[in-house]
C-alpha cells in the first residue's frame, strides 16, 4: 500500500487521473496535519472521517464519490476528543463503500 500510495504511475496504473489526482490531494491533505482534528467525525465534508462499521480501529475518509482511504492508528486513545490524539495513521486500504 505505501508504494501504491507514493508512487503516481501505480496510482494511475490502477485509478484513472481523475481519481489519481483526487487520491494525491486526500494523502496530501493528510500528511499535513498534525493530527486527525481537522478530520473529526463533526468536521467539514469531505474532510471527515468515520469509523468503519464492524471494526474497532478502522476508520475512513472519503476519496470520490464511494471510494475511501481505510486507515488504522496505534495512538492511546481512551476519552471522546480521540482526533486530536491521533497524529499517525497507517493506510490499510483504497476501497469503494456505500455510505
Amino acid at each position: 500500500m505505501r508504494d501504491l500510495c507514493n508512487c503516481k504511475s501505480q496510482m494511475n496504473n490502477k485509478f484513472d487521473s481523475d481519481i489519481t489526482q483526487k487520491l494525491m490531494r486526500r494523502l496530501l491533505q493528510l500528511a499535513a496535519a498534525n493530527n486527525l482534528g481537522v478530520f473529526s467525525p463533526e468536521g467539514s465534508p469531505p474532510l471527515r472521517c468515520k469509523p468503519v462499521d464492524g471494526c474497532s480501529n478502522l476508520f475512513k475518509v472519503s476519496v470520490y464519490k464511494d471510494l475511501h482511504l481505510l486507515f488504522s492508528h496505534s495512538a492511546n486513545v481512551d476519552d471522546e476528543n480521540v482526533w486530536t490524539n491521533i497524529k499517525e495513521i497507517r493506510i490499510e486500504k483504497i476501497k469503494e463503500l456505500v455510505g
